[in-house]
Formats: C-alpha cells, sequence, structure tokens
C-alpha cells in the first residue's frame, strides 16, 4: 500500500477533522429518542480510541429549522469545547456547501478531512471532494436516501460502521505530525516555558471533556439496578442501589472525575452518577500522593499560563 503525499504541515491552531452533522433536524427526527444517537456514540468513542485530537462538530439545517431534541447533547457537547458551529441552507439546496459559510468554515480552521453524517448526504458528500476534502460517509450513521455507488465513485472513503474507517482516521495523524508545535520554539527564545499555547489549552480541555463524557456514558448505559432513576432516598438513608458498570467503567469514570475537577472543569452530573457505583473494586484508584503530584502539575501549568497571557499583552501592546 503506497504512503499517502502529505500536504504541508498544518499550523498548530489547525483542526483538521471535522465531523458534519446533515440534516439532524425536526422535521426529519420528530420524536424525542432516535436510534442514531447510540450510534454517533460509537462514532465518538472511536474517534477517541484511535486519536485524541479535537474535531469540529458542523451541524447543517434548514433555514429557521432546529437541532431536534435527540441530538442536541451532541451539539451542547461541541459548544462546551468551542468545536461547535451551526450552518443554515435553503431547504430547496440538497447539498449543506450551497452555505457559503461551510466551505469558510471548513478552510479557515485548516481542515482536511471530514465524516459526513446524517440524513441525505450525498449531494454534501460530492461538494465536500469537488472543494478538496478527504470525505468518509459511515453507513450505519444515515438517514433517508444515500446513493453509495456515486459517493464511492466519486473517490469518498464509504465505511459500514465507524471501525471501518481505520485507514481513514489514521491519515488524519499522519497529516498532523509531529504533536510539538510553533509555539514551542516561538515562546521558549522569548524565554516563556513553552508548554501551553492557546492551542494546546484548547487541546487539553477537549481531551479532559471528552474523556469525562464518554466515562459517564459508558456508566449509565449499563443500567441502573435499583427500579428507578434517580434513586430515591427513604428515611433520610442514601439507596443502596448500583450502577450495573464493570470495575473498570467505574475506575474510568474516578479518575476522569479527577482530571476534570483538578483541572478545574465542572463536573456536573458525573460526580452525582459515580456516587453510585462501586468503588470498592476500584482497580486503580490513584493514592494521595500520585493526586498531590497532579495538582502540582496543574498548579505549575496554570502559573505558566498566566505568565504567558502577561507576555502575550506586552506582545500586543508594542504592536
Amino acid at each position: 500500500m503506497p504512503t499517502p503525499t502529505l500536504p504541508p504541515r498544518p499550523l498548530c491552531t489547525s483542526t483538521l477533522l471535522a465531523v458534519i452533522y446533515t440534516d439532524l433536524q425536526e422535521s426529519r427526527f420528530p420524536k424525542r429518542d432516535d436510534p442514531l444517537v447510540s450510534k454517533i456514540y460509537d462514532l465518538e468513542n472511536f474517534i477517541w480510541t484511535n486519536t485524541h485530537q479535537r474535531y469540529l462538530g458542523i451541524f447543517t439545517v434548514d433555514e429557521g429549522a432546529k437541532v431536534s431534541f435527540p441530538f442536541v447533547e451532541f451539539a451542547k457537547f461541541h459548544s462546551s469545547t468551542d468545536t461547535y458551529h451551526m450552518v443554515t441552507k435553503d431547504p430547496q439546496k440538497p447539498s449543506a456547501f450551497d452555505s457559503p459559510a461551510l466551505l469558510e468554515l471548513l478552510r479557515s480552521n485548516g481542515t482536511t478531512h471530514v465524516f459526513i453524517i446524517g440524513s441525505e448526504v450525498t449531494a454534501t458528500a460530492l461538494d465536500a471532494l469537488k472543494h478538496g476534502f478527504k470525505v468518509c460517509v459511515v453507513q450505519s450513521l444515515l438517514h433517508g436516501a444515500n446513493d453509495e455507488d456515486v459517493i464511492k465513485a466519486a473517490g469518498a472513503v464509504w465505511a459500514e460502521r465507524p471501525h471501518n474507517a481505520n485507514a481513514f482516521l489514521h491519515e488524519v495523524i499522519l497529516y498532523r505530525g509531529p504533536t510539538n508545535c510553533d509555539c514551542d520554539f516561538i515562546l521558549s527564545s522569548a524565554g516563556v516555558p513553552a508548554r501551553w499555547c492557546s492551542h494546546k489549552r484548547n487541546e487539553f480541555l477537549w481531551r479532559t471533556c471528552m474523556r469525562l463524557r464518554l466515562a459517564l456514558s459508558a456508566v449509565m448505559s449499563a443500567g441502573f439496578g435499583g427500579p428507578v432513576w434517580p434513586p430515591r432516598w427513604e428515611g433520610g438513608r442514601p439507596p443502596t442501589d448500583r450502577w450495573l458498570s464493570t470495575p473498570e467503567q467505574n475506575a474510568e469514570l474516578a479518575d476522569a472525575i479527577d482530571a476534570a475537577a483538578d483541572a478545574g472543569i465542572p463536573t456536573g452530573d458525573a460526580i452525582h452518577v459515580s456516587s453510585y457505583t462501586d468503588t470498592r473494586s476500584h482497580p486503580v484508584a490513584r493514592t494521595a500522593y500520585e493526586k498531590n503530584m497532579m495538582r502540582a502539575e496543574i498548579k505549575a501549568l496554570r502559573e505558566e499560563m498566566e505568565v504567558l497571557k502577561v507576555r502575550l499583552a506586552e506582545a500586543d501592546n508594542k504592536k
């Protein structure tokens, strides 16, 4: 298999990968639940397992339409990590690229690869290819009429399920190349510790939030052992019911909560859910020493960020 020809090294601020959520709007998905939700989780897990790179979440809907209720949680997650974008288009036109904003958005973020999922994606996939993007269409994440033969003939990757897109995602990793960015050299030469430029800070936020989100989803997907959730307190005593998740899933949630909390990221309902997991079987719980070391590292990073902010402000004032 020949090695793909790589473009010039991307900027450290580039977000190479995007997921275009096509027409997940109320007119096409009127119910408050849809089986496509669990399949989108499969895609999130697939990307997370193979690369921790952040990606854009671009929701395309008709003018005046809203994202349907089952998919709002995905929009909220992208919004919380500054990767959410909404693009509206003329309902009479089939391609999301009929809105110039979509191409401008992808170009300005340095995006090279796109997953296209959702409803009737053929026209959008063909236009993405015409504009030079690498395209992967995931069959299990489609709704409505989609022309597999036409999409494949045009040069897109057609994957039956997310895990069939390994080669496509590996190409994204190759395009990114070394994890060190140009800021390392620029900031170090100015006497500033070059640990966290704004790009690295955003990447850290993305990884921490995504890890917490997937860990929480894994525990809750296992089901609750009691008759109802949330459990009810009776006689002033907490209920004894527990989630049916595995010790490994419980441990991952506990660690994800620790990492988010130590970084100052709100953990929301995760703490409440975690209180009903069996922590006695936590196989990789951190010791007090390990937690203190991690907190010290986070503190050092925050101090360096403050120094960096001051230096950048001084540089702006000199312009």
